[in-house]
């Protein structure tokens, strides 16, 4: 995890787009490599966002509904 955040924070800091590491880290999510505890904060939200609009929790499981 110390690499994918050195990276993260590298890319990010010499301009690099956001929302590739965004659909990597909902990718590794929704395969069950990660958890949303273990994606940098400066992209928790938008990786939250991305999964709440797929109907998953920041574990990749469904979203409870109340029907």
């Amino acid at each position: 995890m110390f690499l994918t955040n050195v990276v993260t924070k590298l890319y990010l800091l010499f301009g690099g787009d956001k929302m590739i590491f965004v659909t990597i880290f909902v990718s590794l999510i929704v395969g069950g490599r990660r958890t949303i505890e273990q994606v940098p904060d400066n992209l928790k939200d938008a990786v939250l966002d991305d999964l709440t609009a797929m109907g998953l929790d920041g574990y990749g499981e469904p979203l409870e509904t109340t029907n």
